[in-house]
């Protein structure tokens, strides 16, 4: 390929579009929105991965949840049975 001169005598650029081939012209057609889906389906992923650790996170509070809930229920149940009985030996306030 021999480089052409313009009429203000100066040389066309090796970046100039018009100057690429059939071939190269369709591969850049091609590589742009294969760049761009690459780009969105990694940033995609990454906005998941960030969601299913946030559900992760949920889920180990959930099962702490009902434990907590049992012992709060029990202290409660303790604290009503201590209140209605004024008894030193009552058998329900020692359980």
């Amino acid at each position: 390929m021999s480089k052409k001169r313009i009429a203000g005598g100066g040389k066309r650029s090796a970046l100039s579009l018009s100057e690429w081939s059939l071939r190269r012209k369709v591969a850049l057609a091609l590589a742009i929105p294969m760049l761009l889906a690459a780009v969105f389906g990694g940033l995609r992923v990454r906005s998941e991965l960030v969601e299913a650790a946030n559900f992760s996170a949920t889920a180990s509070q959930v099962t702490v949840l009902r434990p907590a809930l049992a012992y709060l229920a029990a202290a409660e149940r303790a604290v009503v049975v201590l209140r209605e009985t004024t008894a030193v030996d009552d058998p329900a306030r020692d359980a």
